[in-house]
């Protein structure tokens, strides 16, 4: 039963913590300070965070043509005299479909990250999430003059 517990409060800290960790928000060397790790967990957690640093760096140089060209998309669909609800439609779901393989991405990166942890680490770094998580709420997404940053991306 704590087992299930522990997989369920993981899928949904790491569901929260993914988009925020993409955008490279969550201070994780921060929360890994606070683990107690061994020079063998330390070892393996930096050789997986540069394997993932490699992957995001190759992905964000793939995303930026794939963003232009989605942008190009847009804007060919805004300036048409009649709007395409079907071709509306297919750039929505094109750019779903990104962003959910971005996301499993991530979980795959933090599900790898916390096999090397123990169960009891796995329980810390799940409540320092939660705290971070907490702290981030607080702070809010606000701008410099009180606009709310969450656009709709056009």
């Amino acid at each position: 039963m704590k087992a299930k517990a522990l997989v369920m409060a993981l899928c949904c800290t790491l569901g929260i913590a993914a988009p925020a960790f993409a955008k490279g928000q969550m201070p994780m060397g921060k929360i890994f300070r606070q683990l107690d790790l061994t020079e063998e967990q330390k070892t393996q957690i930096k050789e997986l965070r540069s394997e993932q640093r490699e992957v995001g760096q190759a992905q964000k140089e793939t995303n930026s043509a794939t963003r232009d060209a989605h942008k190009a998309a847009m804007k060919a669909l805004m300036t048409n005299p009649t709007f395409d609800q079907d071709e509306a439609a297919r750039l929505i779901d094109e750019r779903n479909a990104q962003q959910k393989a971005r996301s499993i991405e991530k979980m795959r990166a933090h599900h790898a990250i916390m096999q090397v942890l123990t169960p009891q680490q796995q329980t810390q770094f799940i409540e320092l999430m939660e705290q971070q998580k907490k702290r981030g709420d607080k702070k809010g997404k606000k701008g410099k003059q009180g606009q709310n940053l969450g656009g709709s991306g056009f």
